[in-house]
């Protein structure tokens, strides 16, 4: 029976052989991060032990132990139980947006992006984002560009509206409102969001050219989808 990730975790550190291809990897391309002084380090990783994940023998020396994301569910909880999931999970897998070794950004990602729900909004600060999504859904004021979330009876963009808000400090995340693995409603919206030390459900209603939002922050306010 093959052992499962947090047993061979358990064994106390790495065997001679495995710290030596450990410091081989670890110099190559793939086995380390773009930054230079990595703020997070995966625990396998940290402790050189590349047999937690990876194939040590055999004809396949480096290869995944498990497929994604079942490799990561050996210690990972499910991040995919909802019936919809973000893309990149999807469709290929963790390593799209996290870096397995290390990391100088927050949850070993590979870029940016804003770990709290309010931040101030800098196009830098969500450079994982906009490597798939157009940031112009954002920037964008009014109502001119295709932006999937707007308010044609005022004109105006309403993830521009949420995200840039002033004054600053109340400008939210995208994870204030999108859950960024999986959820049970359309857009990856989540199922309930932070109010104050407590969560309040985010009651969404699609409609056939659009959907409409209701929850405490205001009334219940329709959209159109282009």
């Amino acid at each position: 029976m093959n052992q499962t990730l947090k047993q061979r975790m358990g064994r106390g550190g790495p065997g001679v052989a495995t710290a030596v291809l450990w410091a081989l990897c670890s110099l190559a391309p793939w086995g380390r991060a773009a930054a230079e002084e990595p703020k997070v380090v995966h625990a396998p990783y940290a402790a050189q032990m590349c047999d937690s994940c990876h194939e040590m023998n055999g004809g396949n020396i480096g290869g995944l132990l498990a497929p994604q994301p079942e490799l990561c569910y050996q210690c990972h909880e499910a991040v995919d139980t909802g019936k919809v999931k973000h893309g990149a999970l999807a469709i290929d897998s963790c390593t799209t947006c996290h870096h397995p070794h290390e990391s100088a950004f927050p949850k070993l990602l590979k870029a940016a992006y804003p770990v709290k729900n309010y931040a101030e909004f800098k196009v830098e600060n969500y450079a994982l984002c906009f490597g798939c999504h157009d940031e112009k859904k954002i920037l964008v004021k009014d109502a001119t560009a295709t932006t999937g979330f707007k308010d044609l009876a005022k004109k105006r963009n309403l993830h521009h509206l949420h995200v840039l808000r002033e004054p600053s400090q109340y400008q939210r995340s995208c994870r204030f409102c999108h859950d960024p693995h999986s959820t049970g409603q359309e857009h990856l919206l989540r199922d309930k969001f932070p109010f104050g030390s407590s969560a309040v459900g985010l009651a969404y209603t699609p409609q056939v050219s659009g959907g409409s939002c209701a929850k405490t922050c205001h009334k219940e306010v329709g959209y159109v989808n282009r």
